[in-house]
């Protein structure tokens, strides 16, 4: 079925793609291959081997993409600051390049985010972390990798004077670790990666509260940048590129506070994939070429909008008109802007429309870059089904063409169905803010530890009456039994709600109380020990 889904993508690319070349598109052969170029050293992305060849993550989803798709090719690795004057150049045809207004000036950016770089500082063990947000780097001098995310952005904000700028952390992360002194702001991923290889053990990494990093395709050439975001959304959809984050990323777990992303970019690799089937789906039968595969693509998409809830729309910005579409792609109704708008509250629609027009006008976001994609939560009536009442949804919205001048020409816009979900998370919120009041504002000490008893953080209270460095506690994994004392030990976590008693620390003596979290299954999943 897969193997099928290709060959009709294939299909569908091949007379747009056989257009462009009599414009004066580029032919890719042996004798004039497609020049990848990238960094030599963006750990563990691609850099260059013991052997002196090219490896890395990016490097792998070049090869399969290339390999797969016929395209005879080279890699090239240097330095990040010559790949990308080679690529305006013309001396490259590809790179990767993070995406915002430091690398636009040398291609075009694609629309799908490869990964996204989160920042930590690496620090010897011992040491007191002193940059936890990106403000502190205002007072603190980081060595930091030449031209990358955070080197711009101190740059930007006038702290250049605390860059220490290496061209090879590599070799600063081991002296760092060697001597015990000073610090590294980087990429999370690469960090981790360096301290792994070296096996550097005197070094800890914590995140650091900042902007992330987007890597994209960058290019000068749009029709193949076009048809490789294409082939590698069916990879994704196949999971050979979930296959290839494994490998490299797979025992590299990212910090809690980071794992929201990664959520974030499965939601929005799903809702690509959905859209490009869909896209592909109008396409197939615009050029009447409904065969048995055609059949068997929409029976299994209809499955999977029916188990997700999904609904589909296009927007024909010329004709000013909204197209809803079944699970299969066929054409339900047609309705008028006006006629749309019903469906929402006033407040709602207008956010839709102001995103829609951002779209439409081709938009700059924060990082600099021409928004091809919007996602909102909204309101709306299910009316296509029947349904007046309102429900909560989140909606993709992505252009799905332009015209010669790059103006969008259709927009669709996929919507879910979350209406438990965003229930959920407004009651999240409310209990988070109430977590939140009693756990920065009581004159109680009070201890969070796990479901299986190891302390996960503490207030500024419990830090004096224990007299203790509360990041060096956590960072340590210190178990409830080893703050209660040897007569106070918890054999079974899950009934130790309403536990008290009294416990030596370095105040004295303070009286505590023990209370469960359970949720909503009646199961542990953390206790407060209250401290007075």
């Amino acid at each position: 079925m897969l193997r099928l889904l290709i060959i009709i993508l294939c299909f569908t690319l091949y007379l747009p793609t056989t257009k462009a070349q009599t414009g004066g598109q580029r032919y890719y052969t042996d004798e004039n291959p497609l020049v990848f170029e990238h960094s030599y050293n963006l750990y563990p992305y691609s850099y260059i081997n013991d052997e002196g060849k090219p490896e890395g993550y990016f490097i792998d989803i070049i090869d399969m993409l290339m390999k797969e798709m016929g395209i005879p090719y080279v890699i090239e690795l240097k330095p990040q600051k010559e790949a990308l004057k080679d690529l305006k150049a013309g001396k490259a045809d590809l790179a990767i390049g993070l995406g915002d207004i430091y690398d636009e000036q040398f291609g075009h950016y694609g629309r799908i985010t490869l990964t996204l770089l989160t920042q930590s500082i690496v620090t010897p063990r011992g040491k007191a972390v002193k940059v936890k947000n990106f403000s502190d780097l205002r007072n603190e001098k980081v060595t930091v990798q030449d031209s990358s995310m955070v080197h711009h952005l101190m740059v930007d904000y006038g702290w250049a004077d605390n860059a220490i700028v290496s061209k090879e952390i590599s070799e600063e992360i081991r002296e760092i670790n060697e001597k015990g002194e000073g610090q590294i702001v980087w990429n999370t991923p690469s960090l981790k990666w360096l301290i792994k290889h070296y096996q550097l053990n005197n070094l800890k990494i914590s995140p650091v509260n900042m902007p992330h990093g987007e890597c994209k395709f960058i290019s000068n050439d749009p029709y193949i940048l076009d048809m490789i975001e294409r082939f590698y959304e069916y990879k994704y959809s196949e999971g050979k590129i979930k296959a290839l984050e494994d490998k490299w990323f797979d025992e590299q777990p990212e910090p809690e506070t980071e794992a929201q992303w990664h959520w974030y970019v499965a939601i929005l690799g799903a809702l690509l994939l959905l859209g490009a089937i869909v896209y592909l789906l109008i396409e197939v039968r615009q050029n009447r070429k409904a065969t048995q595969t055609y059949h068997q693509m929409t029976q299994n998409l209809a499955k999977v909008a029916e188990h997700n809830k999904y609904r589909f729309w296009t927007y024909y910005v010329d004709e000013q008109k909204y197209i809803w579409r079944d699970e299969n792609g066929n054409e339900l109704f047609t309705c008028t802007p006006e006629e749309f708008a019903k469906r929402y509250n006033k407040k709602d629609y207008d956010l839709l429309k102001e995103a829609m027009d951002r779209l439409i006008r081709k938009n700059m976001d924060s990082h600099g870059h021409i928004e091809s994609e919007e996602e909102l939560e909204l309101k709306a009536r299910d009316e296509e089904l029947g349904d007046e009442r309102l429900h909560g949804f989140v909606v993709h919205l992505s252009v799905l063409s332009r015209n010669h001048h790059g103006k969008p020409t259709v927009i669709i816009g996929t919507k879910k169905d979350v209406t438990k979900e965003m229930a959920q998370k407004e009651k999240n919120q409310e209990l988070s803010l109430r977590h939140l009041s009693l756990f920065y504002n009581n004159e109680s000490g009070i201890l969070l530890f796990d479901q299986k008893g190891y302390l996960q953080d503490a207030n500024q209270k419990a830090g004096e009456l224990l007299m203790w460095d509360i990041d060096q506690a956590v960072e340590k994994h210190v178990h409830i039994n080893t703050i209660l004392g040897a007569s106070h030990q918890i054999k079974e976590l899950s009934e130790a709600d309403g536990m008290k008693g009294v416990m030596s620390c370095g105040a004295g003596v303070v009286d505590y109380q023990v209370k469960n979290i359970m949720n909503e299954n009646n199961e542990l999943i953390g206790l407060y020990v209250f401290c007075i």
